[in-house]
């Protein structure tokens, strides 16, 4: 019994698999059915590696809400580990391409890859890139913040310098690129600016450890994968970072 369904499963998994195929080809794209076996995380990481992919692409269910929902997911451990970019789609975008990148960054040497993946983007789709850094209250309350006004300012000042490096950048390439430093929580801030401009992407660096959780566990990638409203593309940092 075990033996006919599983059978029937494969069967049926490899007429699906050779349908969207052929619905690639006919759009002409290379393309072809490749049925894993194994846990799924692993399996995409060990095909990947095998034919040296440059992206994963990776749907996800489009409920939003606590990151941790999303770390359970097949798709969290594929974004987790695999060895190259991967692109995560909760819901069918109204184009295939952005029109505007939302690259969020830290100023790490982690996020490098993640810009230059941003910068590539960008000019490939012939869309504005927006540089954003997220810069949380260094206090709360009234009084507090106004002890900290100064040092809160300094921050703000060092960041839009930072930005405007990196637009700079961007801008010398060709691209149309802006930046904004955001207040408030990162990844509902990140959220937030993808909301208020048209059919973006997200663009975000996580760190290159490897693992069960990896690099998401807890992190900012983590919160903008399981509550952003478009597609987000998470760049693993280099084991040199």
């Amino acid at each position: 019994m075990y033996r006919e369904m599983d059978e029937f499963l494969r069967s049926d998994a490899t007429r699906r698999l050779k349908r969207l195929a052929a619905a690639a080809k006919a759009r002409g794209v290379r393309a072809e059915p490749l049925l894993l076996q194994g846990p799924a995380p692993e399996a995409v990481r060990r095909a990947a590696r095998q034919r040296r992919a440059g992206l994963i692409v990776v749907g996800t269910h489009g409920r939003t809400g606590a990151a941790r929902v999303f770390l359970g997911s097949v798709a969290a451990r594929i974004v987790a580990t695999a060895p190259c970019p991967v692109l995560a789609v909760k819901r069918n975008p109204r184009k295939p391409i952005p029109r505007t990148v939302v690259f969020a960054t830290d100023f790490s040497r982690a996020s490098a890859p993640a810009a230059r993946m941003a910068l590539a983007l960008a000019r490939s789709a012939g869309a504005r890139l927006r540089i954003v850094h997220v810069r949380k209250p260094l206090a709360e309350g009234q009084p507090l913040r106004w002890a900290y006004s100064e040092a809160e300012g300094e921050l703000i000042a060092d960041a839009r310098r930072r930005l405007h490096r990196l637009r700079d950048a961007a801008r010398r390439t060709g691209a149309r690129a802006d930046d904004m430093v955001l207040r408030g929580i990162p990844h509902e801030a990140i959220g937030r600016a993808a909301r208020t401009v048209p059919d973006a992407w997200i663009v975000v660096g996580t760190h290159g450890r490897t693992g069960l959780s990896g690099a998401l566990l807890g992190s900012v990638a983590a919160r903008v994968l399981a509550t952003a409203p478009c597609p987000v593309l998470t760049v693993r940092a280099s084991k040199r970072s």
